[in-house]
């Protein structure tokens, strides 16, 4: 707020999933005041891309890659939803020959794509570490173990897609001292 003065329009952007819960999130932004007396905001919602906004967003990805795409958007309304939303379409180019999800067509789900981007996250994060680029030094069955332990925990426990860091640090101790031997001895895939 120490950019708003009288008068002032302010953008704040990002997704609500910062905040624990849409409580605290009105109460952070001050969205929907009852009355304008001090800084005060108004949430916008982006509506889902349309298949030209598509196209239009897919204009530098591989002809081929852009085609199939639009192709399967047009005849399959579930993977429409999936691609007209920016951040997952961005995901689906990016894994769609990478992952060959032109054969995988009856697979695709949101859930199904962000697996995928996970887990080809892992192995970007493991060539780092082979190269000698400095980062975590988990192997990618390790990094499994405690994400899906860490979501395991979240489900158990009813939390939307965020967990505080105090709760999260208890959380990754407790994996820590229980993974089995048998996830460090990966060292690839699950």
């Amino acid at each position: 707020w120490k950019f708003c003065y009288p008068n002032a329009k302010l953008l704040i952007t990002g997704r609500p999933n910062l905040f624990l819960d849409d409580a605290e999130m009105k109460s952070a932004l001050g969205i929907a005041r009852g009355s304008a007396a001090g800084p005060y905001c108004e949430a916008i919602y982006l509506a889902p891309f349309g298949l030209g906004q598509v196209r239009a967003a897919l204009r530098e990805s591989p002809a081929e890659t852009r085609e199939e795409i639009m192709d399967l958007a047009s005849e399959d309304s579930k993977f429409r939803e999936i691609v007209s939303r920016g951040s997952l379409l961005y995901v689906v180019s990016q894994l769609w020959s990478r992952e060959r999800l032109s054969e995988r067509r009856e697979q695709i789900t949101s859930a199904f794509v962000m697996d995928l981007f996970i887990r080809h996250s892992y192995r970007r994060q493991v060539e780092k570490l082979v190269t000698g680029l400095p980062f975590m030094t988990l192997n990618e069955a390790e990094r499994d173990y405690f994400m899906c332990g860490i979501a395991a925990h979240m489900t158990a426990i009813r939390l939307p897609n965020q967990i505080r860091s105090d709760e999260l640090s208890r959380v990754v101790k407790g994996l820590y001292d229980l993974i089995p031997e048998s996830v460090s001895g990966k060292s690839t895939g699950v």
